[in-house]
């Protein structure tokens, strides 16, 4: 079939049909090295284009001999072949994947090929998770916010009032007592302010996603001493990303924070240093989930703490729900918003094989084309 269509629907348009696909395609030729993949394979594989071409199968999927077998058995026979719950290891990423795979021969006028489209059992069952989390997360924001609008008008009127009592009394622990007053309710007046957030009309700059890191990191650090590490893994060819520099170091300084303290707390158990790790790599859309239509950039920060409880893991983003006794349960809240106001946004990953707990933070760079970090910066 693709002979007979090829030649009436040009190069460019067939490309970018076949990019469109929420289904992640490999192209094989005859001699099994890969020719082709489409945009959904690279965000499924978290390899480029560039990196996946002429690489073998073995290579790409780490093949065991039995889809290396039906690989044959669909060229020797002309038929599709559909194999379920493949296991699929990313080293690069410490991801395990767990795939339905079909294999299609397919004869072209120059080559004979291979088809083999890849379908994440996990995306799957992730995509409804997904689509529930967020009309649920809108739901409550929009409930915290009516809540916060109500609680700030009658503050505002305790406030004035506690003013006023201390202008007409002399009386020294009467004043002491209307400051606290007044001190309590423009702490709680900072808090309604953070709950009632989400404004997404803001100035936005091109930034390289390190110096925001980096310049957490040295706040952090500068808080904990030498107690504190970073193991950084930077993509240093990663171009420059439209944002808003003072939301984003709020949002990073959210998770950032976080993990050092949850690995403070593994170190004052005995459980090992200090060290936070980032990682940063390039991030290709996610067709499928359309989290995040656009290519951009994720920054990984691990822990090594003691992990996410499973109880809170389905509401960890809302309002009000905290891993830390004490805590208000603003802070994931907050920086998912604020993501999600660039185009993004934030994800509890699998839990890494040493322990802890680790958030991604997808950004799309907003621009498909812009310098890298190193041009613009007069590196060549």
């Amino acid at each position: 079939k693709l002979v007979h269509i090829a030649p009436l629907i040009p190069m460019s348009s067939l490309k970018l049909i076949f990019d469109s696909l929420t289904t992640a395609v490999l192209v094989f030729g005859s001699d099994n090295t890969c020719v082709q993949v489409n945009e959904s394979c690279e965000s499924l594989l978290l390899r480029s284009r560039r990196a996946l071409s002429g690489k073998s199968i073995e290579n790409i999927l780490g093949a065991d001999s039995e889809i290396i077998r039906n690989c044959t058995l669909a060229r020797q026979y002309g038929q599709s072949i559909v194999l379920r719950e493949i296991e699929i290891y990313l080293p690069d990423w410490q991801r395990q994947l767990l795939l339905d795979l079909t294999i299609t021969p397919c004869e072209l006028e120059s080559d004979s090929v291979l088809l083999l489209e890849l379908i994440d059992r996990k995306e799957v069952q992730k995509l409804s998770q997904d689509n529930d989390m967020l009309a649920r997360f809108k739901v409550a924001t929009q409930i915290v916010r009516g809540l916060a609008h109500e609680i700030k008008n009658p503050l505002g009127g305790i406030r004035g009032a506690a003013q006023l009592l201390a202008l007409e009394t002399d009386n020294p622990d009467a004043r002491e007592y209307t400051s606290v007053i007044t001190q309590e309710v423009d702490r709680l007046s900072d808090l309604l302010d953070r709950m009632s957030g989400g404004n997404n009309s803001f100035d936005r700059e091109q930034v390289d996603i390190h110096e925001p890191v980096t310049h957490i990191a040295e706040l952090l650090k500068a808080e904990h001493g030498e107690m504190l590490a970073f193991d950084y893994n930077f993509d240093t060819s990663l171009p420059y990303v439209e944002l808003n520099f003072d939301q984003i170091k709020q949002a990073l300084l959210n998770l950032m924070k976080n993990a050092a303290e949850w690995s403070f707390a593994a170190h004052q158990a005995g459980s090992g240093s200090v060290v936070v790790g980032i990682k940063t790599r390039a991030a290709h859309p996610d067709l499928m989930r359309s989290l995040m239509p656009q290519r951009g950039v994720r920054i990984q920060i691990v822990d090594n703490g003691p992990g996410v409880d499973k109880s809170i893991v389905d509401q960890l983003f809302f309002p009000m729900v905290t891993r830390r006794e004490g805590g208000t349960g603003l802070g994931l809240s907050i920086s998912q918003e604020i993501a999600q106001n660039h185009g993004g946004f934030i994800e509890l990953d699998e839990p890494p094989e040493q322990g802890g707990a680790s958030f991604s933070l997808y950004l799309p760079y907003r621009h498909k084309e812009l310098q890298t970090a190193e041009t613009r910066s007069g590196i060549t």
